[in-house]
């Protein structure tokens, strides 16, 4: 996390070691995960949750209390998560507003791709973001329609793809290569790289 154990000044060392010794509680938090929503776009047909999803999402005021209570505890940073993507969430934009008016930073969000707007692009890489993790687990277009259980089309493929480089026009300063590859080529050197571990240390 941004605000891990070697990002905190000595004072607050010692006021968690205190407290470990003590037994009590100290503090709010420095980094949280905010499950955000159950709610998701895809349907895959692989994911753990699939079976006990539902529609569900916190409400944004109760989110603003959850982000106002543990920043005055606090807190620097979150990721954002849940049984769903996150950046499904009806109101992410508010909550990626809040967030940046808190001075909390986003410190990982996970999601498919497919809600990975402009917007969404522009207030990440705005408020200083650390890290996005897009799932790439299918070869084509073809092969996402299966492997999402979509509605028989591909246009979610193609919105999928195109937000890879949107970061590029976000006028943060980011670079970002307007071609993405296929998932394949990512599939491709991930195996091709295990391969070759494999074999260095059959030789050794």
């Amino acid at each position: 996390a941004t605000h891990g154990w070697s990002h905190i000044d000595a004072a607050r060392k010692r006021d968690l070691i205190d407290a470990i010794v003590s037994g009590k509680a100290t503090r709010g938090p420095l980094h949280a995960e905010l499950d955000l929503t159950d709610r998701c776009n895809v349907d895959c047909y692989f994911c753990n949750q699939m079976d006990v999803r539902t529609k569900q999402q916190v409400p944004l005021p109760h989110a603003v209390r959850i982000i106002d209570e543990l920043a005055a505890g606090g807190l620097k940073s979150v990721r954002l998560s849940g049984g769903g993507d996150p950046l499904f969430h009806r109101e992410i934009l508010q909550i990626l507003d809040h967030l940046a008016e808190k001075n909390i930073i986003v410190d990982n969000v996970t999601t498919n791709g497919v809600a990975l707007t402009p917007a969404v692009n522009e207030r990440l890489v705005k408020n200083g973001a650390r890290e996005v993790v897009i799932s790439l687990n299918t070869v084509d277009a073809a092969d996402y329609v299966v492997w999402r259980k979509t509605d028989g089309t591909q246009a979610e493929y193609v919105m999928w793809r195109s937000n890879f480089g949107e970061t590029a026009s976000s006028g943060a300063g980011v670079i970002a290569n307007a071609a993405v590859p296929e998932p394949a080529t990512w599939m491709m050197l991930t195996f091709a790289t295990a391969s070759w571990c494999l074999r260095r240390s059959r030789a050794a």
